[in-house]
């Protein structure tokens, strides 16, 4: 260990607490963090907000949701804030039919984006539930239909709607 470090421990723990059992071995680490500590940039903080996907089955919602809102408060969104918490919120969602069904609509609330992602996650949920409680053999007749997820699907978006209206 370099001599400066040890200087500053001795400095900062007394050399007769050093000898104490009082003293854990996470009190002089986090004492280390505080001084020699990383400290994470902005441009490290919205990469880590812009990668945030959603764990289904690893973590909940609310999870997902704070440390999204964790990481955006490193990122110096302003007033972008809320708009880009919603945008990763829909990017986030493990389901393009839900994120397809987000992206229809450009009035929607962080609020209602959310409700709607609870929702979908609670129906796949109860799906899941009800299938467990089923006998297996009552199912074997069943194929299980394809699942498409975001990572094996070739998303192109939709052209816009074009208005009623003729143009002039």
């Amino acid at each position: 260990m370099p001599v400066e470090y040890i200087d500053w421990i001795t400095n900062h723990f007394h050399p007769r607490d050093i000898e104490a059992d009082d003293i854990s071995f996470e009190d002089v680490i986090s004492v280390f963090d505080g001084r020699f500590g990383v400290k994470e940039s902005k441009r490290y903080a919205a990469l880590k907000f812009h990668m945030r996907k959603f764990n289904q089955g690893e973590e909940t919602i609310d999870e997902w949701v704070m440390d999204l809102e964790r990481w955006a408060s490193k990122c110096s969104f302003g007033t972008y804030l809320d708009i880009a918490i919603i945008n990763q919120l829909v990017i986030g969602v493990p389901d393009i039919q839900l994120q397809l069904d987000l992206t229809d609509d450009d009035t929607l609330t962080k609020a209602q984006v959310l409700a709607r992602i609870k929702h979908w996650d609670q129906t796949l949920q109860e799906a899941a539930t009800f299938q467990q409680s089923l006998p297996s053999s009552s199912l074997s007749h069943v194929t299980p239909a394809p699942v498409l997820s975001v990572s094996s699907a070739v998303f192109t978006p939709a052209r816009p709607k074009r208005s009623s209206r003729s143009s002039p």
